[in-house]
């Protein structure tokens, strides 16, 4: 006789064995609660000041005055005048008024009632609204990012690395025959900075050095780890921090990466910015989120709005900022 066993698979038992062994496996299971949110980057916050609007505003504006004299006596301006004279030269003011469009968004953070009994029932700890307005705020820091850096192409507004109201300059070819940093020397890279900083510095009668400097993530991780020279400890980026016309002036020089800056030149070329980040030369108008309906229930689903603002990012003096394509 042929007692040989052959198993016989009941699919109700199955079932049975598999969700005992789900229940087993979880109570060994240690679940961690912590809400690990998509890896994000904003650095808007470091790199431009803000000028708090009410939610309200339609438009901002500011001036941009130029002195003079009229009717001087001297060759070099100065408002000499003789004896007895009736004619006395007068001051003049031109003014120039900025304006630019604040345009106004919205976003609703909800959840409807069975997500929120799904969420209390689970083991995961993340409440379903808290995780909700963490990706609203996520979204948002984003949204804001892209506004202040690039503007926004379709309504025609340009940001901190793309105005056309920034002088453009191309850094000069190196002895290899290119631009990039990567094919130069340390010394050409060294006169590539000097170059944007002094014209700045130029630019503003000699009194507004700039105070940071922006480059792509490449070019500033090339140069800090790339010696001055061969028999030096001293990277390039240490050098220019300790030797740059702002320095001199007393101002430190802070230089900074900006994933925004890869391909943000004339002809798709890397970009360097070189700027003074102070509220009385740059600043971008924002009306930060807030809600101005109160939360409440639609029927099945828990509403809350949240509304903000964007203006344009605002040079109130151009000559303080500048472009350097192609390193």
């Amino acid at each position: 006789m042929n007692y040989a066993y052959k198993p016989v698979f009941d699919a109700k038992l199955q079932k049975v064995v598999d969700s005992g062994l789900n229940v087993f496996t979880n109570s060994l299971e240690e679940f961690d609660k912590t809400i690990n949110m998509p890896l994000t980057d904003v650095t808007w916050t470091r790199d431009m000041t803000i000028r708090d609007i009410p939610i309200e505003t339609a438009f901002t504006s500011f001036t941009r005055n130029a002195y003079g004299a009229i009717g001087t006596n001297s060759a070099q301006g100065k408002p000499f005048i003789n004896a007895h004279a009736n004619a006395i030269p007068n001051i003049s003011i031109d003014r120039e008024k900025v304006t630019a469009k604040v345009r106004n968004l919205g976003m609703i953070v909800g959840y409807d009632i069975l997500e929120m009994k799904r969420s209390q029932r689970d083991n995961s700890g993340q409440d379903v609204l808290t995780e909700r307005l963490n990706a609203f705020n996520e979204m948002y820091n984003m949204w804001t990012d892209e506004m202040v850096y690039e503007g926004d192409a379709g309504l025609d507004v340009e940001g901190l690395i793309n105005s056309s109201q920034v002088i453009a300059n191309t850094v000069p070819i190196g002895a290899g025959g290119m631009t990039p940093w990567n094919t130069k020397t340390p010394d050409e890279i060294l006169n590539d900075v000097d170059e944007i900083l002094c014209n700045i510095y130029t630019a503003t009668v000699n009194r507004w050095p700039p105070n940071t400097l922006l480059l792509p993530s490449k070019q500033f991780c090339y140069i800090n780890s790339t010696r001055v020279g061969s028999s030096s400890d001293n990277t390039i980026l240490n050098f220019i921090l300790r030797n740059n016309i702002s320095k001199a002036k007393g101002i430190n020089l802070e230089i900074k990466d900006s994933k925004w800056l890869e391909g943000a030149g004339v002809g798709g070329t890397d970009r360097m910015i070189a700027y003074t980040n102070a509220n009385r030369f740059i600043r971008f108008p924002l009306a930060r989120p807030q809600t101005i309906v109160p939360a409440g229930w639609n029927q099945r689903v828990y509403e809350q709005p949240y509304d903000w603002a964007y203006g344009e990012v605002e040079f109130v003096y151009p000559e303080t900022i500048e472009y350097a394509d192609g390193i």
